[in-house]
Parts: structure tokens; sequence; C-alpha cells
């Protein structure tokens, strides 16, 4: 081989081991419609309402294998991360089983993000799953209703949360109106080891008051004020 073959076979084998050693550019997000389930593998991402929502790990899977008989189902925990229009990002935790807050289930920049399955689904005790290939399916839904619209001045959503909590369980509050509840105080605090926040409401006598689970937005108690 001469000189001049040698110098261009040498470059075509360096050019060759240099594109192998690039890695190709992120696939932009998904586009996904909300109410729908959408699929996501780890380190997937998907536009959804003008947000991006990437699930970044599973940091915990301590599922029972079915094919032991274990005393506690176990869980799994999914890390997601959330990264809004306006610029912000925050993260956030699902977990498959309500142990006792329903953590299957998170309020999120107005959004409702609820975790339906994680598979696979571990056999044996020594069946670990690498996180390439589990896969979560997850349904994002407005927290707003035409019934309970979101409030300026109410950037977690508590107000809607209260709103459809009275609403989904026929609870009678006259003659307060559901949709116009103002908040006269936020205390947050902790019930049976979790951060809640206690929301004083303006209406009536004694005043409505609601406690609801900060991390998971689950409305865990409502009573009306006494007169």
């Amino acid at each position: 081989m001469n000189r001049l073959a040698w110098l261009f076979f040498s470059y075509a084998i360096g050019a060759i081991l240099l594109a192998g050693c690039v890695s190709p550019p992120p696939a932009d997000p998904v586009t996904a419609s909300l109410n729908e389930p959408l699929i996501l593998a780890v380190g997937d991402s998907t536009t959804i309402d003008g947000d991006v929502l990437t699930l970044t790990s599973i940091v915990e899977d301590s599922r029972c294998p079915s094919q032991v008989e274990c005393a506690w189902t176990g869980r799994a925990v999914l890390q997601f991360q959330l990264d809004t229009a306006d610029g912000q990002r925050s993260d956030f935790q699902l977990i498959t089983i309500h142990s006792p807050a329903r953590t299957t289930q998170a309020v999120q920049a107005g959004h409702i993000f609820t975790l339906n399955t994680l598979e696979p689904y571990p056999e044996t005790p020594d069946h670990k799953i690498p996180q390439r290939d589990y896969r979560a399916t997850v349904t994002v839904a407005p927290l707003a209703t035409a019934e309970c619209p979101l409030h300026e001045n109410d950037p977690d959503g508590y107000l809607t949360l209260i709103c459809r909590h009275i609403s989904d369980n026929g609870i009678d509050v006259k003659p307060a109106d559901p949709a116009g509840y103002q908040i006269k105080d936020i205390q947050e605090t902790t019930e049976n080891g979790r951060p809640v926040a206690q929301v004083f409401l303006n209406c009536c006598g004694m005043g409505d008051f609601a406690v609801i689970d900060i991390g998971t937005g689950e409305v865990l108690s409502f009573r009306t004020g006494d007169f």
C-alpha cells in the first residue's frame, strides 16, 4: 500500500471510530394528550399541555415477587421531573401503593399525575430489573374543571382540590359556594408522619377547614365551620 493510500485508509478508520464515540443528539420529547395514558421508559420525556414530563429513575422496587408469598406487597417508587412552560422545574414521586396516602397521584403545576401501572413485575427475589426495561403508564389530567376553576392567588391549587373533594363526595357546604372559597390562612404541619397543609377558609360561621397532603394533593379531611 503506497503512502497516499495508507493515509486515506487511516483517515477513514479514524473517522469511523470517532463517529462511533459521538452520542446521537437526544430525541425531542414526544407530545402526549391530556387524559390519555402515556407510556414512559426511564429517561423518556413527553410534552403535555406545554410542560415537559420526564421519568428520571426508579428509585426503589421492593414489590413482592410474583412467585413468592410475602407479608407485605412492597412498592415501587418512581422519580419524575416536570419542566413547565414558564421555566419552573419541580421533582416529585409516584408510588405504586396507598400507604396510607394516595401516593399513586400527585398534583403539580395545575395538573393531576396518576400512575396506572409499572411493568415488568418481578418474578423471583433475585430478579433485578434493569432501569432501561421499566415502562410506566401515567395519565395526566387538568386539576381544574368547569365547576372547580383555578384561582389566581392559589398557586398550589388548594381551593380547586377542596372544591373537587366537596363535589366528588356530595358534601353540603351551604351557604358556601365550593368554587367561591377564599383562603384565610394556611398552616403547614405533619399528620401521621407526612407533611400537610391546614387550610382555613373564609366561610362560614367559625370557618370551613381542610387538611391537604402536600406531597400528593389528597384532601385528607374537610369540615364545615360551627355557628
